[in-house]
């Protein structure tokens, strides 16, 4: 019976989503907004080998550090490859930080000593925060631009404009309010996405115009996928996050395999449907990174460790004799 249930939502997911593309949380009055006003705002850019970041905001300030969190987000975690005795190194969680009128990356390192042929002990120092690199900030002038918050104080912390189909800023509102109803959250109809991992975190729209926060996860065979954030905020502390598309509407349909399952391959990582208490811990209640729903479809998302089309994984459907078609 679940699988059946499993296959019915499947074939239902994009008629779905068809019906959720009408749904916009910033229109349909389920968050209160304010209309914007126009205002001057300041743009800068910084080039950080060949990639180059133009940001515009309310001062060269907040621009600034808009630019430099999103040079932080493409740096990935590092690990100097060390094996047996040899030292380890660890880099992690780049961050920004504001020195002497000058922007600078940081990441937490941890430097380990293993245990070695004489028997001294294993030995740990840090994590301690070391500079990378300055992000050198170029001004690129003041803009004329429709701006949030809003110019009346009643309304200063709409601070998050709504960008509408022609690309100004539509209406303004409150990060907090937004987070009451959108659907960034543990039952989100799109706990994960499908869309390519190329950067730690992103910020990824929603068919409702929720914009909610994906960290990139490891899922086996040596890949990535992106998972809801649930501590995570683009309306406010995220938003200088890169952006990622909506790719949940191609998900896989039920295939004609005897198990009732489906397989959809990209590039070595495949999306395949799944049940949900297949994959949860029954002491626990967790779930395994890389499975959840997208699209209202409970899925799993692994890497394809021998080509065979199955996922890398302990997931029980793996024992069936019928591998799952496209």
């Amino acid at each position: 019976m679940n699988k059946f249930i499993l296959a019915l939502a499947l074939v239902l997911a994009p008629f779905f989503s068809l019906s959720q593309e009408n749904i916009n949380i910033f229109t349909n009055g389920d968050v209160p907004t304010h209309p914007p006003y126009r205002a001057s705002q300041f743009c800068a850019h910084a080039t950080v080998g060949a990639r180059r970041i133009d940001v515009c905001a309310q001062s060269y300030e907040e621009a600034y550090m808009l630019i430099c969190q999103q040079q932080a987000s493409y740096i990935g975690d590092y690990h100097n490859g060390a094996t047996g005795y040899e030292k380890i190194v660890e880099r992690d969680n780049a961050t920004c930080k504001f020195e002497n009128t000058r922007y600078y990356i940081y990441q937490d390192e941890t430097i380990t000593f293993p245990e070695d042929q004489f028997g001294n002990d294993k030995v740990v120092y840090g994590p301690t925060p070391i500079k990378l690199l300055e992000v050198d900030m170029k001004d690129d002038g003041q803009v004329e631009g429709i701006i949030c918050p809003p110019e009346d104080p009643n309304f200063s912390t709409h601070t998050f404009g709504y960008i509408g189909d022609d690309g100004e800023i539509e209406s303004c509102a409150d990060p907090v309010q937004i987070g009451l109803v959108d659907d960034c959250r543990i039952e989100s109809n799109d706990y994960l996405s499908r869309a390519r991992v190329t950067s730690g975190s992103v910020c990824a729209t929603l068919p409702n115009h929720s914009i909610c926060k994906y960290d990139a996860v490891d899922v086996g065979g040596g890949q990535q996928a992106y998972q809801l954030d649930l501590e995570g905020d683009c309306y406010d502390g995220d938003k200088g996050l890169p952006k990622s598309d909506y790719v949940n509407d191609g998900l896989p349909l039920p295939g004609a395999g005897e198990n009732g399952y489906a397989c959809l391959e990209d590039g070595g990582l495949l999306t395949c449907s799944e049940d949900k208490e297949d994959v949860t811990d029954p002491d626990t209640g967790e779930v395994q990174d890389g499975c959840g729903t997208a699209n209202i479809a409970f899925i799993c998302i692994s890497g394809d460790t021998d080509g065979d089309g199955l996922p890398a994984g302990s997931y029980k459907h793996l024992t069936l004799p019928t591998t799952p078609s496209v």
